[in-house]
């Protein structure tokens, strides 16, 4: 049994906080109030990214030594503790949001059955996308991750870098074509930009990355125990980037565009530290 990485629980730590930080900046940002806000708002982008990349790192770190993921025995195991947690917060917040008040649950529960399924359609909706409360779409994304990962586990382990340029690429090309959207420059369909933000496409580079960082840690290519100015200097160039691209182009309410990838893998390595 692997000894359990207490720094990447210290990580996963920071990144909660850096979500509630968000969260909080974002309504003075809604409001106008730029300035140092702006700064807190966007320095904590890499929030999202690095759940991803910290979950693509622990499952792939303890199954290294393994030569293949039996498909059936993970999903069972890793889903069993997400999907009943996830339809019963699910069906909590739909029902709260239906009725504005948790006090009408009772109410809700006779609209299932008493008014044509209304209530059920939509339950069934926000399941698959993941719209009962704002923060659920991490939960359907890490879902479709966990379907990928015994199939992600042998490409990795067979072609990492391949994997890894792979994965790079369709990020890229689906946090571009949602940052040109603002633009009315279509590089996907129109009609279906409600949903790739929900689709695994524009978080899998993050997720193969963790799982390919551990392999260079593996084999000694990348020392993250020791503080360097080669992940300092790159995270600060990165968020002036960032800093940049947003001011210019007024994206600050987006976690989906090329400056953020390019944060959030400096902001990892160098939290690491």
């Amino acid at each position: 049994m692997k000894a359990r990485l207490q720094e990447l629980d210290l990580l996963r730590s920071i990144a909660v906080l850096a979500v509630i930080a968000i969260h909080i900046t974002g309504g003075y940002l809604f409001n106008g109030k730029h300035g140092v806000v702006l700064l807190w708002n966007q320095g904590m982008r890499f929030a999202v990214p690095t759940f991803f990349i910290i979950s693509g790192f622990l499952l792939f770190y303890y199954d290294l030594d393994k030569k293949k993921v039996i498909f059936n025995n993970f999903i069972v195991r890793r889903l069993s503790k997400i999907i009943i947690p996830y339809i019963i917060w699910t069906f909590i917040y739909s029902v709260y949001y239906l009725h504005n008040g948790l006090f009408e649950i009772k109410h809700g529960i006779m609209d299932m059955f008493g008014q044509g399924f209304t209530f059920i359609e939509k339950y069934l909706i926000n399941i698959i996308r993941g719209t009962a409360a704002p923060h659920l779409y991490f939960i359907v994304i890490i879902i479709q991750f966990y379907i990928l990962y015994p199939i992600l586990h042998k490409l990795v382990k067979e072609h990492e870098k391949l994997v890894l340029v792979i994965s790079f690429i369709v990020t890229f090309y689906f946090q571009l074509a949602d940052y040109l959207y603002g633009y009315e420059l279509f590089l996907l369909p129109k009609s279906g930009f409600k949903y790739y933000s929900i689709l695994f496409f524009p978080w899998i580079f993050y997720f193969v990355l963790g799982m390919y960082t551990v392999i260079k840690i593996d084999k000694g290519e990348i020392n993250l125990n020791k503080l360097s100015m080669k992940t300092f200097l790159p995270w600060v160039l990165a968020y002036c980037i960032l800093i940049t691209d947003t001011i210019l182009t007024n994206t600050s309410a987006t976690s989906i565009k090329p400056t953020i990838m390019l944060y959030s893998v400096a902001s990892f390595f160098f939290l690491y530290h």
